[in-house]
């Protein structure tokens, strides 16, 4: 089994100082997708749970298909909230994203330490050709080498 890993050294924290992890890494169809705050250029959003939630779920998607999967893959999302007080409001957003495919509840993790009110991660699975069945099964084809 061969590991890919995307996004490595491009997450960027606070003062968009370089973190040292891949945004995601890639086993076997499984996607694990690191945690994602409401950051844009390395620096928290303003203006409390609602907008938070909408940016740290489109940051969370965006690694997902830049992965080449989709909402639709995700198996499992983690979310983080500062305050408990923000499910309900959390949860509304979160419909909007993933109302067509429902996964099981979010697991919820209140009070970690943060300037952003949220942080979500996800778990998307999508079963992947096996390069070397293909390769036997059709030995004269060219088949594409994943990266």
């Amino acid at each position: 089994m061969s590991i890919k890993r995307y996004g490595v050294n491009e997450s960027k924290g606070s003062g968009r100082q370089a973190l040292p992890f891949a945004k995601a890494t890639e086993a076997d169809g499984w996607l694990y997708v690191s945690g994602q705050t409401p950051m844009v250029e390395g620096e928290v959003i303003d203006g409390g749970i609602v907008p938070q939630a909408h940016q740290a779920i489109s940051n969370m998607i965006s690694i997902v298909e830049a992965a080449g999967y989709s909402v639709a893959d995700i198996m499992r999302v983690g979310v983080w909230l500062d305050d408990p007080r923000d499910f309900w409001s959390f949860n509304k957003i979160f419909a909007q994203y993933f109302g067509d495919h429902p996964r099981p509840e979010p697991v919820f993790n209140p009070q970690w330490s943060s300037t952003a009110r949220s942080k979500l991660t996800a778990l998307p699975f999508a079963r992947r050709p096996d390069q070397n069945a293909l390769q036997r099964a059709h030995p004269t084809k060219k088949w594409p080498v994943p990266e």
